[in-house]
């Protein structure tokens, strides 16, 4: 199974864009991250052959603003986890040296 790493960044006009990393002109856009993410293996089929089953890595940049709040809805969804009797999960979000997370 082939398999494709997908790069997500959100442009000034606040659509999402997904660009297929290693494929030529191969990207697509939506006004969410569910619409782009739905879009994309239409897009990836336009672009290769072996787009049928292909598995997505998906790699988001995020904003500095974005990952604030990303951060505060985990930390609340957290507190809220533990005051219902739910013990801690850690999730590792891996930051690689060009500033993505994976």
């Amino acid at each position: 199974m082939k398999e494709y790493t997908v790069q997500y960044e959100q442009d000034e006009a606040g659509y999402w864009v997904a660009t297929v990393l290693g494929v030529q002109g191969c990207h697509t856009q939506g006004r969410s991250v569910a619409t782009v993410r739905a879009r994309v293996p239409e897009a990836l089929a336009v672009c290769v052959d072996d787009a049928e089953g292909a598995k997505l890595l998906e790699v988001f940049q995020l904003k500095t603003k974005q990952k604030l709040a990303l951060t505060r809805k985990a930390m609340a969804a957290r507190v809220r986890a533990e005051k219902a009797g739910y013990s801690p999960r850690w999730c590792v979000i891996m930051r690689h040296s060009s500033g993505q997370f994976r």
